[in-house]
């Protein structure tokens, strides 16, 4: 038997084996009494998870949650944060921090919106959730069981399965091309149902009726639910082979994209988390004036002014302590930036506040830049790879080179061992997702002072590249925003 024809058997008898496991649970008469909490989430907990699409380089591209599906050799996730360019594979984190590594999927249904990623025999030796084989009576409201949380700590949300618009309604709503289907979305009726799109539904058998999936029209997004019958049939068209995750569709339906983890502060909490960064950048002894008079007889006749002992004359300096805000209001400012579901006005805000930040920054003097230097490499030292993690550099610009899903400017921070590397396009590209209002690209070699948050380690896999040079893995930033650093305070840097 060739080798090709050994793979795609296997695969048939994986997939297969998934199916059966997939019909294995049905509807009862229990869908409609109370939800067992506890046994529920006891079934839950093991097979949730977050899938961090990554491009080539390692640099994260989308993140979404998912589920493991029937015998464990899937993992059911959007098909919109997958379809991403460049992407070309995915780490699967589980609630235990357990995480697993693939490029390869087995179904992947631009209909329903979802794929199902695969999962080598050995990766992962958990049970998946099952599906149920027919949907329940909508007209009874049935209960279901959902979650809003895929990280370490479950909660879950209980509340009524009603019918939603039927797909192609929604379709001409939402100005997709027709699709050759014919079902109906669902929905929850409960209050603790938002921001989880990728999360399964369950009955109170623990049972999987539908697939939670946010869909964006017409500058509304509607959290709804793809039925587990369509998810069953997208499984049983799919051909029976495994594709690179390369090779993914596109997904029919525009979704919000994840590109960081946590809650976006509010426009109240980063104002004070910016004025307590103001307030620590000023010298307590000359109150940022850069000079004090010494208490003596002559200093009624303004003869004895000196130098602060504090800041040497640069008005503010840069303990650790400073530095920490720094990186802090950074890491707010990008998680505002890149939120999918944020008011514009809120985002305008935060991020013109933090924009000002950085110019402030841009203008302080050499004690406050070296020490600077020093904070961001003790930071990441510190940290040890523990990212996403807040920045702030002052760094001259270097060249643009050509990555795997776009172009990359790199970054050499000053009296700093730190080399870095962030998309331009992210803060000057209006129509893309994220920061915008930077008229022009920074022209190499100039001086900048960037704010965002530190990814990954950039791991091009060519020593020869530019990637490749001086000491360590250059870090990649997806940021908030820059600004330029005066000719004349760059100067002798």
């Amino acid at each position: 038997m060739g080798v090709a024809m050994w793979i795609r058997r296997t695969v048939l008898r994986v997939l297969l084996s998934l199916l059966a496991a997939v019909g294995a649970a049905s509807w009862s008469a229990a869908g409609s009494a109370p939800l067992d909490k506890t046994a529920i989430r006891a079934k839950l907990a093991p097979c949730l998870c977050r899938v961090t699409v990554q491009n080539t380089w390692g640099i994260p591209l989308a993140l979404a949650n998912g589920f493991v599906l029937g015998n464990g050799r899937f993992v059911v996730t959007e098909l919109g944060a997958l379809a991403r360019h460049g992407a070309a594979r995915a780490v699967v984190r589980f609630q235990d921090g357990s995480k697993v590594a693939t490029d390869q999927f087995g179904m992947a249904d631009p209909v329903s919106g979802l794929a199902a990623l695969y999962l080598k025999p050995g990766a992962s030796s958990r049970e998946g959730l099952t599906l149920v084989l027919t949907l329940p009576p909508l007209d009874a409201n049935p209960m279901v069981a959902t979650t809003d949380s895929g990280g370490s700590q479950l909660e879950l949300a209980v509340g009524r399965l009603i019918a939603g618009p039927k797909m192609v309604e929604l379709a001409a709503r939402t100005d997709v091309s027709v699709l050759k289907a014919d079902w109906t979305f669902l929905r929850i009726l409960s209050r603790g149902v938002a921001g989880a799109s990728g999360m399964p539904v369950l009955d109170g058998e623990g049972a999987v009726v539908g697939v939670r999936m946010d869909v964006i029209g017409r500058k509304v997004t509607a959290p709804l639910v793809v039925p587990a019958t369509a998810l069953r049939d997208a499984l049983f068209s799919s051909k029976p082979e495994l594709k690179p995750l390369a090779e993914v569709p596109e997904a029919a339906w525009a979704v919000p994209i994840l590109r960081l983890e946590g809650q976006p502060v509010t426009a109240s909490q980063f104002s004070q988390l910016a004025r307590g960064l103001k307030d620590s950048m000023v010298c307590r002894q000359c109150n940022g004036k850069g000079s004090i008079v010494k208490g003596s007889l002559y200093s009624s006749y303004g003869l004895s002014s000196v130098k602060c002992g504090v800041c040497g004359g640069d008005g503010i300096v840069c303990p650790e302590d400073v530095y920490a805000r720094m990186a802090q209001m950074a890491e707010e400012c990008a998680r505002v930036a890149w939120a999918p579901d944020i008011k514009a006005r809120t985002r305008k805000g935060v991020l013109a506040e933090g924009l000002q930040r950085l110019k402030a920054l841009a203008a302080a003097g050499p004690r406050f830049l070296r020490d600077w230097g020093r904070a961001v490499t003790a930071d990441l030292k510190a940290a040890d790879g523990d990212f996403p993690r807040g920045i702030v550099l002052h760094a001259r610009v270097g060249e643009t080179i050509e990555g795997p899903d776009g172009r990359y400017t790199l970054l050499e921070m000053a009296r700093a061992r730190v080399s870095a590397a962030f998309r331009p396009a992210a803060v000057t590209n209006p129509s893309a997702p994220g920061p915008s209002g930077v008229p022009a690209e920074p022209r190499e070699r100039t001086w900048i002072v960037i704010g965002g948050v530190v990814q990954a380690r950039i791991d091009s896999g060519k020593a020869g590249s530019p990637l490749g040079r001086g000491k360590g893995r250059p870090l990649y930033v997806l940021p908030f925003g820059w600004v330029p650093a005066p000719a004349a305070a760059a100067s002798g840097r």
